[in-house]
């Protein structure tokens, strides 16, 4: 099942099929494509009629939601520390 929600850039939206969290950062001034950012830095453009065809539903964005960004990764050996060499970011 679809639901139709318009792109709006800057807001984040969870995808209920995939399980996953993104930004909308960028929408083609035609607003025929749409660039997405995940959680893990990721970004994608896909067209506007791929997007339709996603399951989404408004979320919040990490930081309203209680997450900051790459501290940690869920399931790693670091745990609640940083990587070595996240000294360099």
């Amino acid at each position: 099942m679809t639901t139709h929600l318009e792109p709006e850039k800057g807001r984040w939206y969870h995808d209920l099929n995939a399980k996953r969290d993104f930004q909308v950062v960028w929408l083609d001034d035609e607003g025929t494509l749409v660039e997405a950012q995940f959680t893990d830095g990721h970004k994608e453009q896909f067209p506007l009629a791929a997007w339709l065809d996603l399951n989404l539903e408004p979320t919040e964005s990490p930081e309203e939601s209680g997450l900051k960004g790459d501290t940690y990764r869920v399931g790693s050996d670091w745990g609640d520390r940083l990587p070595p060499d996240a000294q360099n970011y």
